[in-house]
């Protein structure tokens, strides 16, 4: 996998790399979504970002309902808005399609911008880090990777 970002500087990922930050981005949201915060956290990207990274969360299978069954994806949607005090949309499949076909260099899906941020950037926690929060969040729950 070839990444560019928005400077034009190229990271090449190889497949380890890849399944690891998709693995970093999962553990860095589930946190975000199950951690005991008692005011809702402020979502700083795009609708189509978060329904990115949820439905990656969902394709997971990491979460679970109370009942011990798979969550479904509206139901990590209404988890996810719930916390970062948004509005659910009324489709929010259409948000992952439009992730899903982002192809321009101004418009680059939210986990290829992660991967710069983990491995060219060498930031722990994207995530955490660019929505202001303490590193000791994400770390309580998280390891930092060796990459």
């Amino acid at each position: 996998m070839t990444l560019k970002n928005t400077h034009q500087v190229t990271l090449k990922l190889n497949n380890e790399q890849v399944s690891n930050a998709k693995q970093r981005l999962i553990d860095e949201f589930t946190t975000l979504l199950t951690a005991d915060i008692p005011e809702p956290l402020t979502w700083k990207y795009s609708m189509t970002d978060l329904m990115e990274i949820t439905h990656i969360v969902f394709l997971s299978d990491m979460l679970v309902e109370d009942d011990g069954s798979n969550c479904t994806f509206l139901s990590l949607v209404r988890s996810a808005c719930k916390r970062f005090g948004l509005h659910m949309p009324s489709n929010p499949s259409s948000y992952v399609n439009r992730a899903q076909n982002r192809k321009n260099i101004r418009s680059r899906s939210f986990f290829d911008h992660y991967c710069w941020q983990l491995y060219e950037q060498k930031i722990d926690y994207p995530l955490c880090l660019s929505l202001h929060l303490s590193p000791t969040l994400c770390t309580t729950r998280l390891p930092v990777t060796d990459e």
